[in-house]
């Protein structure tokens, strides 16, 4: 009778209980052979969904094996496109099930400690929302407004108003030309209409601009680590990270003390242009007191960003502090621009960056 007991309440001790685990077990045995399950990435984490292809090339509906959580503001990265769930229906004792929307547009901006913050987006309509904003007791609705969709995290929920963005799809080379990117300023956010923390379900946050002019003093084209992009009101920090390393120390006749440890930072020394010729960069390691110290664990990296490799390295084998560059392809390479990193050999952490530009005679 025990034996028979187990067995029973394998699946739950009361009939519903196990009637709806029985209808798991099902939908994942027969959810494999169903053409409609992708594999996807769930904020970085691969996992696979039912995903309606048909329903649209803006948005999709998605449906979750039993047990797997979606939560409103989750990104999805499906067939090389990054979607935003955008929907979401929140009884989701079976499987979970909602709307994931296609994300158009990467929107940047700086906080006030230098750090840059990036979040996909999806756009809206342009005269949806009203502005927020009330003139003479007459709430304004201007027409050329965007309204987008974002997560709520610790960085959008304290986006201050009049915050400023470039949405537009013209980089520094257009800019050069004579384009002037497209910029806009928050007015309005409505962060209450699908906020789902409260039952651990996430949330998203409506923000709607208003157009405003790009100010080519203060908007910068900047590197944002692996690619470029623009931020408005830009201040430049500081390049050089501090990172805490272990190095001998010659002076010790102890175990115990046989290593320090010390935080170094990097400055790399030359120019921030290059022309058709070769150009040398120098790297020099200084401790918190700016006194030289005798580092090794790093490499150079050269990125270059959008554009197809460009660059010829010349090492110095005489001294890794030194590297020579030079563009490839001569006067074909002006305008372009590209990065050299500093690395941390030991854990790829990024000491110190510097941004060049290629320009003519």
């Amino acid at each position: 009778m025990d034996r028979y007991t187990a067995r029973i309440n394998a699946y739950g001790t009361t009939p519903r209980e196990r009637n709806v685990n029985l209808l798991k077990a099902g939908i994942v045995s027969k959810a494999f052979a169903n053409p409609s399950m992708k594999s996807v990435f769930l904020n970085g984490e691969e996992i696979d969904l039912v995903i309606d292809d048909g329903t649209s090339n803006s948005y999709k509906k998605f449906s979750s094996l039993p047990n797997q959580i979606i939560r409103l503001g989750d990104y999805i990265k499906f067939n090389e496109r990054m979607y935003l769930v955008t929907s979401l229906n929140t009884d989701d004792e079976i499987y979970s099930s909602g709307i994931m929307s296609i994300c158009m547009y990467v929107l940047r901006w700086q906080k006030k400690d230098g750090t840059i913050i990036e979040r996909w987006c999806v756009p809206q309509d342009f005269t949806k929302y009203d502005s927020g904003q009330v003139a003479n007791g007459v709430i304004t609705i201007p027409s050329n407004q965007y309204g987008i969709i974002v997560p709520i995290d610790n960085e959008t929920k304290v986006l201050p108003r009049d915050t400023r963005f470039v949405m537009d799809i013209v980089d520094d080379i257009d800019v050069k030309n004579g384009a002037i990117p497209d910029t806009y300023m928050l007015t309005n956010e409505k962060p209450i209409l699908y906020d789902y923390r409260y039952f651990n379900r996430g949330g998203i946050i409506t923000f709607t601009f208003k157009f405003d002019a790009f100010n080519s003093n203060t908007d910068k084209w900047v590197n944002c680590g692996d690619h470029f992009g623009w931020i408005c009101d830009y201040v430049e920090k500081e390049k050089s990270e501090i990172i805490s390393v272990t190095i001998p120390n010659e002076d010790s006749m102890t175990d115990e003390s046989y290593v320090s440890i010390v935080n170094v930072k990097a400055n790399i020394l030359g120019s921030d242009t290059i022309k058709d010729r070769k150009r040398t960069w120098k790297v020099e390691f200084l401790d918190e007191e700016n006194n030289p110290v005798d580092f090794t664990d790093f490499k150079w990296e050269i990125n270059c960003m959008e554009y197809d490799d460009f660059i010829d390295v010349i090492p110095n084998e005489s001294d890794v502090y030194s590297i020579g560059l030079k563009c490839r392809n001569g006067k074909d390479d002006i305008g372009k621009s590209f990065i050299i990193n500093i690395k941390h050999s030991s854990t790829s952490t990024i000491i110190s960056s510097m941004n060049v530009d290629v320009v003519s005679m």
